[in-house]
């Protein structure tokens, strides 16, 4: 049975922890599955990361 979860991902480039949220099955969030689950998060991070998009923005205005 699937259950909303809160599945912590750490960014790759500010090591910041984020929380996204998803439906995971419970058997899932026990198996070794899920961190080939978390690590596809994180690659999904480093691009969408909001502590150093606002950075990445001012440097890319000047």
């Amino acid at each position: 049975m699937e259950q909303r979860t809160q599945v912590r991902v750490e960014c790759p480039q500010c090591h910041r922890p984020q929380f996204i949220e998803a439906e995971i099955d419970e058997l899932l969030l026990k198996s070794p599955l899920f961190a080939d689950i978390q690590s596809q998060l994180q690659a999904w991070l480093k691009d969408r990361c909001p502590d150093h998009l606002g950075a990445i923005a001012k440097m890319s205005k000047n």
